[in-house]
Order: structure tokens, then sequence, then C-alpha cells
């Protein structure tokens, strides 16, 4: 985790005294977030969301960490941001006012004297170590089945066998009851969120009742609950979060909700179910969502469910019996898997897309010739394909996504071709023996680290109108440039100490 703050000196500290007093505090208003720090005391005030705020900040435009002793959350904040505090070694307490009702992940991490806290009222969310190794946490004290602070269920007890959660509390914090005895669970309404691995590895859970107006189930909160049999999921969830009931290997029924628009990666693997009905609102499948499930036979699947990722329900009947196309699997069009051991690749032409990661780490894999039907190259398709030679990609193809060829270290050229407007961050990244490659006169945008650490590059041909294009990664001893004189790319490249070649 990133500590994002460093003090260098007394110049650094009246900096930040000045950033707090003056421009930068202006500057914060605009976002509808501003702070001030006086003697040791932190005022974050302003509206809404401190997330997206916080983490757009220079580390020049915020407080000085070993300066802060306290903080105070004033009305009007809905939330206190990722990591926001973290390794703040000084703080000693915080008061929140009652518009906070989230808090992020690691948001007071290793704040090692905090022991005072004044929590809002109002909490629906606590994630994943939001106060780790701070004084407060280790001071906490279990001597009933459960710890209750306030209207917060911190921790159970591991022996607790049934818990009815008192109607009072409106939050459970993340991984409360991890790897506990727990065999039946009743939630209260009012709750709106599962925080991340609340019944992680739960393995005699058998019954859950989760309260109306529940809005998300949140990343692994039911995972590993080998013994849970079915699940009744209320109509008011539109999030079901990634791994949430995966290895769930008992779950024989559950529901989806209507307001569900992705059901994300490896929700549901390893579950026991038999049928499962995709909502109509629906748009994307991650990667494994119902991977081996042994017993799925019958799926209902909109056509509109397009964005599908590898192996959404590989391992299942449904998929054998449904969707196999030659030595590949094609689900609602989009190719999804392929028989393993393949060392060439022919995309079929009922594959009008390929799903993100489809090949990355195949380490068999030579060559790949992508059908005219796709239009577009999705993030890692490729990457770790490290026998990876050839791919013939067709004039079909506008979009290459990030890392899409990054780590194929065997492949020395490719051909972009002249359609492509958008190529990603790192993707051709550590592609170490590529020797060249040529820009399309299309191109719009040129990713960040597109061809960092490509040691045997020695020719990068840009077309004079590309200006989605830079040096950055390129060695200017050993890489030429070919680009019209007084283009874009050629005095970039000029300004950047390279060996041009000019039409």
């Amino acid at each position: 985790m990133k500590i994002k703050r460093i003090v260098v000196g007394m110049l650094c500290a009246l900096m930040c005294v000045l950033v707090a007093c003056g421009t930068d505090e202006e500057k914060n208003k605009k976002k509808d977030i501003s702070w001030k720090l006086t003697e040791g005391k932190l005022v974050i005030s302003g509206e809404g969301s401190m997330q997206e705020w916080y983490h757009n900040q220079e580390s020049s435009d915020l407080w000085t960490l070993d300066d802060v002793e306290s903080v105070v959350i004033e009305d009007g904040i809905t939330d206190i941001a990722k990591e926001a505090f973290y390794g703040h070694e000084n703080l000693v307490s915080v008061k929140m006012a009652d518009s906070v009702t989230y808090i992020a992940e690691s948001a007071f991490y290793g704040c090692i004297v905090l022991d005072d806290i004044d929590f809002s009222g109002n909490i629906e969310y606590v994630g994943i170590d939001a106060f780790g190794e701070t004084k407060w946490w280790e001071d906490l004290k279990l001597t009933e089945d459960l710890l209750i602070v306030e209207n917060l269920l911190v921790m159970a007890s591991p022996d607790v066998k049934e818990v009815v959660v008192p109607d009072h509390v409106k939050c459970v914090f993340a991984k409360a009851f991890e790897e506990t005895a727990v065999e039946k669970v009743t939630l209260p309404q009012g709750m709106t969120h599962i925080s991340e691995n609340t019944f992680l590895n739960c393995e005699n859970l058998k019954s859950i009742q989760l309260p109306e107006g529940l809005k998300c189930i949140r990343a692994g909160a039911f995972e590993g609950c080998s013994s849970l049999e079915n699940v009744k999921i209320p109509d008011s969830v539109s999030e079901i979060q990634h791994s949430a009931f995966a290895l769930c290997t008992s779950l024989k029924e559950v529901n989806i909700p209507d307001k569900v628009t992705a059901i994300e990666k490896n929700t549901f693997g390893m579950c026991a179910l038999k049928s499962v009905a995709i909502p109509q609102n629906v748009t994307k499948i991650g990667a494994g969502a119902f991977a081996n499930c042994g017993e799925l036979s019958s799926v209902v699947l909109p056509e509109s469910v397009k964005d599908i990722g590898a192996n959404a329900f590989g391992g299942t009947p449904w998929e054998a019996a449904n969707c196999k196309v030659g030595d590949y699997i094609v689900v609602n069009g989009v190719m999804t898997g392929y028989k393993a051991g393949l060392t060439k690749i022919v995309t079929p032409k009922e594959a009008t897309a390929l799903s993100p990661s489809l090949f990355s780490n195949d380490f068999l894999l030579e060559s790949v010739v992508i059908s005219d039907t796709i239009t577009r190259i999705e993030s890692r398709t490729f990457e770790m394909c490290t026998s990876l030679v050839e791919v013939q990609i067709p004039d079909t193809v506008t979009h290459i996504g990030d890392n899409a060829f990054a780590k194929c270290e065997k492949m020395v050229n490719i051909s972009i071709p002249s359609g492509v407007t958008y190529i990603g961050d790192n993707a051709f990244y550590h592609c170490t023996v590529l020797a060249e490659i040529s820009l399309p006169k299309s191109l719009e945008y040129f990713g960040t680290g597109m061809l960092m650490e490509c040691p045997g590059l020695v020719k990068v041909e840009v077309p004079e109108n590309v200006t989605a294009f830079s040096i950055e990664g390129l060695d200017k001893d050993k890489v030429k440039v070919y680009a019209k004189k007084d283009s874009y790319a050629w005095k970039l490249a000029k300004d950047g100490g390279f060996e041009l070649v000019t039409e």
C-alpha cells in the first residue's frame, strides 16, 4: 500500500501550510471539498464524495502526514476515501458527521495511536482493514457472541452458531464472520451492504436471511460457504461483486434480481447450480462467472449480453451442449474458450468478439489468425503468451486494448491494420524481441507505456498526421523513428535525441 505524502524538511512543511491557506484551498473548493490544518487539527469540509477528490489530488496539494493529530469530517461529506489517512502515525482522534455513510478500504490503516473514534450514526459500509493496525482496533475485546460498537457489528465469536443481528445495526464490518462456526444468520432491515469477505469460509453456514432494501453484495461475501444450499437475494439488490458466492459447492438455487446489470468474474464459480436465469438488464458476464458449475445444464441468456469473459461458463454441461464450434467455445457471438493444448488458432466466423484475457498465459500458443468478423482486441487478450510468434489482425479491427500483447516475448513483428484508432496502455509492454512497429494513420490514442521494455525495438514508423505518439520508454540509442520532417512525431523524436529517418 502506498503512502501518498513524503515531506522533506521544513521547506515542504511550510509549503503545505501555504497550500492550505491559499490557492490550492481555492482549487479544492471548486471540487466541493476543502481542508484546513490548524495546530494538528485537520478539518475536511464540503459536499459530496471524498473518493474522487482525494485520489485526483497531487501529493503537494494535501496535508502533511505527520502533522495530523485529529481529524474532523464535517457535515456534507458522504464518504472517507480509500487510504485517505493511511499511516498517519500521530493521529489520535477522529470525529465523523452523520452525513458519512461509507468508509473505504484501509482508510485509517496504520494509524497506530488512533483510539478515539466518534462514528457517524449512518455508516452503511466499512471496507477491509479500514481500521487495521490502529490502537482502537487492537484494544477491542470480544466478550460475547457479537462485538457491536454503537450501530456497527465489528466481529463475531469464532464459536457462534446462530445469529439474529439486532435491529439497530446498520453495518457489518468486512470479515466480521470470517471462518466462524456460524450456521444460521438473520440480518436486520435497514442494511444496504454486505461487506467484502463478511462470511468468507463459513463452512457450516446453511441459512442466510438477507434484508429487503439491500443494495450490494460485495466481493467474496459468501465465498467458501460450502454448506449453503439456497439464497433468496432481495429484488432491491443492484450489484453482486466478484466471487460473492464462489466455492459455495452446495448452492443449488439462487435468483439474480432484475436490477443487476453485471455478473462479475467468478461470482458463482464452482457452485452446484442446476439452472440460472440471467435478467434482461445484464450486459456483462465476467470471466469464470459460472465456471465449473458441474450440474449447470439450463441457462436463460438474453441475446443482448455481448460482454462475456473468458470461460464464463467453462466446465458446465450447458456450455458443452450449446456453445461448441469445433475446437472453440462461442457464447452469444463471443469466443470465450478453446480446446486446451492448441498451438495454432483461427478464430471461428461465428465469433464477432473475443473475451478479454482470452488467450492470456497460454504458454503453448504460437500462431493466431483473427477472423474478419472481429472488430476489437480486448485488454490482456494475448498477455503472457510467451511462445506466440505471429498474430494476423484483420482490417476490421479498430481497437487494441490495454496490455493486449504485453510480455509476448517471442513476437518479432506485428502488422497493425490501417483502421486502428486506439492502442491501449502497455499494449506491447515487455515484448522483448519486437523489432519494429508501424503506426496507422488512423491512430487517435497511443497508450501510456505502450512500448516500454522493448529492448529489441529498432524501428518505429509514425505517419505525418498522427499526434497520438510518445517516446516514453524508447531507447534513443537504438530506436530509429521514421517520420515526415516537421511532423509531430518528428519534432518529438528530435527533441528527445532520437535518430530520425525522414521521407
